[in-house]
């Protein structure tokens, strides 16, 4: 079936299903991805995939961005195996990645888009909110009494260039509220799991 060119789909490696996850209007420039237009993301779950990765520690289960770059809302949760996001220039694919390791405590060094955190919240927007949520599954879990069998990273990025950060468990109740504690935190899960954002190999 023919894809519009606006649409952000991901594609499972092993099923083929296009999902649609996102769209946003025409491009504005060349050099970047608009923060004008807005993105009406649905939520994308790909079945019937006979992947075995579902115990796996430290898989990515979903992606929630409000007010990031070009995304108002968007909620994707991926398969546990291989995924692909295609989209038209300006639908936001790469936006997701950023997001990502971000989210996973990164810093702009690493992403090479922005300079600085700020320009990264939505035009007209005074913040930003990334949720990475993470398997914690398994013998290997981190601390899996308090946090279940997933936990979920939270970052607040706000226009003036500051991040709080927050941490949740399985049932997205706040486990630890102070930012500079839940930042320890999250350190300490990254290790755990042998997640590394600035690394090229990981996040190219």
């Amino acid at each position: 079936m023919p894809q519009k060119r606006d649409d952000l789909v991901a594609e499972a490696w092993g099923n083929g299903d296009l999902k649609v996850l996102g769209r946003g209007r025409k491009r504005r420039n060349t050099d970047s991805d608009s923060d004008d237009y807005p993105s009406h993301a649905k939520y994308s779950n790909t079945n019937g995939t006979s992947c075995s990765q579902n115990n796996v520690l430290g898989i990515i289960e979903k992606i929630r961005l409000e007010n990031f770059m070009c995304h108002s809302s968007f909620v994707w949760t991926p398969n546990p195996c291989v995924n692909f996001v295609t989209g038209a220039n300006g639908a936001g694919k790469s936006s997701v990645l950023q997001a990502l390791v971000l989210g996973l405590m990164g810093e702009t060094k690493h992403i090479k888009r922005y300079s600085k955190v700020s320009e990264f919240v939505k035009k007209d927007c005074s913040r930003a909110v990334i949720q990475v949520t993470l398997r914690n599954t398994g013998d290997d879990a981190y601390r899996p009494e308090l946090y279940g069998d997933s936990l979920t990273f939270q970052r607040t990025i706000t226009d003036s260039g500051t991040s709080s950060y927050l941490l949740k468990d399985s049932n997205m109740k706040d486990v630890v509220r102070k930012s500079k504690e839940a930042k320890d935190e999250c350190k300490k899960i990254l290790n755990k799991f042998q997640i590394q954002v600035d690394s090229p190999i990981v996040i190219l």
